[in-house]
């Protein structure tokens, strides 16, 4: 299947190359869309122009229904597995029973990190999950430079949006080898404890979708272009489902 490339997105293109090049003091990009403007077409554009080389992986929490058990889980498993991960695990085989068997099938991935996490008490969860996120930081500290992509961050779990905000980024701020990227309809709000790079999308201009129908070789009128991106702002997916209907319309005439 074809890959979509993303139009009149040069800029985003270009932070977010920048910032991967180390030539940012930012290593946090967070990229703000309504939908049908492109923002995931985006996002997968950013995965396709990374370096082969460095570690990778990507989130999506469309559909919701993500703990923070399960997205460290996902996380470990696309990182390269349990051996990549020793201080996380040494830190969930010290607070586990004992008697526990945490090799056997009902303790692996999620059910092992659900058991770590459930405290007496929200104190002691938040001492848990706090001693876990460092655990697992100093592990993917050194997997080398990293890129993780998280999208559709509206839809996460509110335990999920308060830890990524807090504390996740928060650490990303003191790693110098792992690189964020957070889309969604929303995105975390500011903090004082990490810096980043804002991209909220915009409409497209009439220019570019000049382009796109002569790509394609469909007849459309620069009338009509500049009127449709007037009435919808140059929202991308608006746009487009009428110039293709023009399009297909104008075929038949």
């Amino acid at each position: 299947m074809a890959r979509e490339i993303p139009l009149d997105r040069e800029d985003e293109l270009l932070a977010f190359n920048t910032m991967l090049s180390g030539k940012t003091d930012e290593r946090i990009l967070l990229v703000e869309a309504q939908s049908g403007m492109g923002k995931t077409i985006l996002l997968g554009e950013f995965e396709h122009s990374k370096p082969k080389r460095i570690a990778f992986a990507k989130i999506d929490f469309k559909g919701g229904g993500t703990s923070i058990a399960e997205l460290f889980s996902r996380l470990r498993d696309k990182l390269g597995g349990k051996a990549k991960f020793p201080n996380l695990g040494n830190e969930l085989k010290g607070i586990l029973n004992p008697s526990i068997d945490i090799s056997s099938n009902l303790m692996l991935g999620k059910n092992q990190i659900e058991a770590y996490l459930n405290g007496q008490d929200e104190q002691e969860r938040q001492v848990r999950l706090a001693a876990l996120t460092d655990a697992f930081f100093t592990d993917i500290r050194a997997l080398g430079k990293l890129l993780l992509i998280f999208d559709t961050f509206e839809k996460s779990d509110e335990s999920v949006k308060k830890w990524l905000s807090d504390s996740f980024l928060s650490r990303i701020q003191n790693s110098p080898n792992i690189f964020v990227v957070i889309g969604g309809q929303e995105v975390p709000e500011d903090n004082f404890e990490w810096d980043c790079i804002r991209r909220p999308l915009e409409g497209i201009p009439p220019e570019h979708w000049n382009k796109y129908v002569k790509s394609r070789g469909m007849k459309v009128h620069d009338e009509y272009i500049r009127a449709c991106c007037k009435i919808f702002g140059g929202h991308p997916l608006n746009v487009k489902t009428h110039l293709d209907g023009f399009g297909v319309e104008g075929s038949k005439s």
